[in-house]
């Protein structure tokens, strides 16, 4: 404990996107997370509603870039804690017993080159956060949900690099790239006969082809996810450079 205060004076946490240094351990500096735009709509893609956090924007893509390709685990976790909220407006909106979460897979080549699955990581952060919600609710006496995550989609061939393709080339591009892990569908069959409120989850959605293939996925396997999370919304729903 000693040693992570004396830490954080000759290092204090700084703001990950213009780099003021900050108090608390928090992704953002107050000026910055200001900038950032709530996402209200509700999109549709594959006749299922698409819940997000903010807007894609220069902080946006600074939090996203920073969790996703330094491994920064309070960027991560900010994401987390963001996507959280969004989470309790699904379980509101619809109802469910439990939920069940699905990260949305990186290419095996990005998951190699990065060294960790991102997305997988996020969506572990975002049920501890959303527990951390739960906690707080029960003492409030609301009715409480169960949640959880299975990696039940898995990358089915090689996909391009979307950041420079156009929304028919990524349509095209992710036509057919994940399959669900058949394995852990038979392992869980008898849970998710209960009918889970499935939800896809990525942190970025530019032009709903992900999600969209995603659904495909699951719809082949005769299973219907209720809805998709994502933490920043970009694209057709603000130009994007990250390229989901």
């Amino acid at each position: 404990m000693i040693l992570s205060e004396l830490l954080k004076l000759l290092y204090p946490p700084s703001c990950v996107s213009c780099g003021r240094s900050i108090l608390d351990e928090s992704a953002l500096c107050t000026p910055c997370e200001n900038t950032l735009i709530d996402f209200r709509e509700r999109p549709l893609i594959a006749n299922r509603a698409l819940y997000s956090s903010f807007n894609y924007g220069e902080v946006a893509s600074d939090v996203i870039l920073a969790a996703k390709e330094s491994h920064d685990r309070t960027c991560a976790k900010y994401l987390a804690e963001r996507m959280a909220i969004s989470f309790a407006q699904i379980a509101n909106e619809l109802p469910r017993r439990s939920y069940l979460l699905v990260p949305i897979p990186s290419s095996r080549a990005a998951d190699r080159r990065r060294g960790f699955a991102h997305t997988k990581i996020l969506t572990s952060l975002l049920i501890k956060a959303i527990e951390s919600r739960l906690v707080r609710e029960r003492q409030e006496s609301h009715e409480a949900w169960e949640v959880r995550t299975l990696d039940l989609l898995m990358p089915a061939r090689r996909v391009s690099d979307q950041t420079l393709l156009t929304a028919p080339e990524r349509a095209r591009n992710m036509s057919g790239a994940f399959s669900l892990r058949t394995d852990l569908i038979r392992r869980h069959e008898q849970s998710l006969k209960l009918g889970p409120g499935i939800i896809l989850v990525d942190d970025l959605v530019t032009t709903g082809s992900t999600m969209n293939e995603g659904m495909r996925a699951f719809r082949s396997a005769s299973l219907d996810p209720v809805a998709m999370l994502s933490a920043c919304v970009a694209g057709r729903f603000l130009a994007n450079k990250i390229g989901r």
